[in-house]
């Protein structure tokens, strides 16, 4: 039982750490999306004039969405983009992608 609750409270404080250190953008609008033909990854630049770079990454100019990410945030990317719609992106925090900012979460305001 011991074994049990100290597990919970580890998972508990290592995921939360994890978490927090993840920013979001505010509403922003996408500019360009470039795709490289050999592969899924997506460069998404947005309208802001600072992008979030919480990691430090050597290429903060653009988000990076990489090939392992779910074809549904590529979809939603492309929709907001070609609605001319705003997104919200949350920015991976403990890494970088490609030497670029990471988008681990892609989220569609009314």
């Amino acid at each position: 039982m011991l074994n049990k609750l100290l597990f919970l409270i580890c998972l508990l404080i290592f995921t939360g750490n994890t978490f927090a250190n993840n920013v979001s953008t505010a509403q922003v609008k996408i500019v360009s999306l470039t795709n490289w033909v050999s592969g899924k990854t997506l460069l998404v630049k947005t309208d802001e004039t600072s992008p979030l770079n919480p990691a430090n990454c050597s290429f903060g100019h653009r988000y990076h969405l990489a090939e392992k990410t779910s074809d549904i945030s590529r979809s939603l990317l492309l929709s907001a983009f070609m609605a001319n719609r705003p997104v919200q992106l949350t920015i991976y925090g403990q890494g970088c992608s490609s030497d670029r900012p990471q988008i681990v979460a892609v989220s569609l305001p009314q």
